[in-house]
């Protein structure tokens, strides 16, 4: 049995009880349904496959036939459309990917049509039946989901400008389309440049400077943010702290947006050596890249109990993040961290 990934990509996986769930259900009474095959690969029926495996189970087959793979894809997407727990956020990446293969049918299918009317030879068409067709607005996908077209018209804008982890979060259920979309209305609060106009609260930055006892330097800031900050340098988006050297006791809020919170990760690492301390705030994120870059040589983090409301331009505390923060520290002071952050949320302290 083949197991092709961009098949299976389009399979929305299961939560851990599901699974277990699943895993007992076969253990006792068997795999009752067969698997979906196609030319030896595995079409639907992955976890499933992967349970009878694992316990010797066995299980029967049910073949699909067709010509080729795009055919396949559609067929998996349109197979999703019976599950009660399917998400927002799967339902319209999965609307969008049929969307986008039917669009290059259906071309491919007017070309083959065409070419069967200047040589007379006949060509077979696509499993779709429709020799062109667009999918392409607001309206038809609305149609196809049981949307309403404004609710299509926020997952567009949440999908091309959204980053990644918040996407995720959409299809996981924990972040629903309409707070994403929210979010976008307003300035990217996890920033702490003066161009978004949001800054971290003061609280937070006295307790990071008690924790190292100064901040000699934020290597992502602007005029106004060290008004709070007070570090001795900072640098800002001309002179660009990922082209300068570190040194101190840091604080530092990076920019979340890629690829530039990836950057801040791997300086923060490259710079290990040049600086004593650091303080580092940032989204709660653990399942990213970036965050685990971070926490390669990280002291203690404190996950926030709630989420930080930044200030705004004025002073007030009106900018919500989607998700919740963490603050990351890198250096000798572990038990002062953890005097000063212990009231804000849990500590979690390296052991090795």
């Amino acid at each position: 049995m083949l197991i092709n990934e961009e098949l299976k990509k389009l399979l929305p996986p299961l939560t851990p009880d599901e699974y277990k769930t699943l895993e007992e259900s076969i253990v006792c009474d068997g795999c009752r349904e067969p698997l979906v095959v196609w030319n030896y690969t595995l079409v639907d029926g992955h976890n499933r496959y992967e349970i009878c495996t694992k316990h010797n189970i066995l299980f029967d087959t049910k073949e699909i036939e067709s010509d080729n793979i795009e055919d396949i894809k559609i067929w998996i997407i349109d197979n999703q459309k019976g599950r009660r727990n399917l998400t927002d956020g799967w339902k319209y990446e999965l609307a969008q990917t049929r969307k986008k293969i039917i669009a290059l049918q259906a071309a491919e299918n007017l070309k083959l049509s065409e070419g069967r009317g200047a040589i007379g030879e006949k060509k077979p068409l696509s499993i779709v039946d429709k020799p062109f067709i667009s999918i392409n607005t607001q309206k038809e996908i609305a149609e196809e989901l049981g949307w309403s077209t404004g609710k299509v018209a926020m997952a567009d804008k949440v999908w091309k400008d959204a980053p990644e982890e918040i996407k995720e979060k959409i299809k996981s259920g924990d972040v629903s389309i309409n707070e994403a979309y929210k979010g976008l209305k307003k300035p990217h609060v996890s920033n702490n440049s003066g161009e978004n106009e949001w800054y971290t609260p003061e609280y937070i930055i006295e307790a990071a400077r008690k924790t190292m006892g100064n901040i000699e330097l934020d290597p992502a800031s602007s005029k106004i943010a060290n008004q709070t900050v007070k570090a001795k340098k900072y640098f800002d988006i001309d002179s660009n702290g990922l082209e300068q050297k570190w040194h101190g006791n840091i604080w530092l809020n990076p920019p979340y947006s890629q690829p530039l919170i990836s950057q801040y990760s791997e300086k923060i690492n490259t710079e290990i050596n040049n600086f004593n301390q650091a303080c580092i705030l940032t989204n709660n994120a653990t399942e990213t890249e970036w965050y685990q870059n971070i926490l390669i040589n990280a002291s203690v983090v404190c996950f926030f109990k709630s989420r930080i409301k930044f200030i705004d331009i004025n002073g007030n505390p009106s900018g919500a993040p989607l998700q919740g923060q963490s603050i990351i520290y890198i250096g000798k002071n572990s038990k002062e961290f953890y005097n000063e952050f212990k009231k804000y949320g849990i500590c979690l302290k390296r052991i090795i």
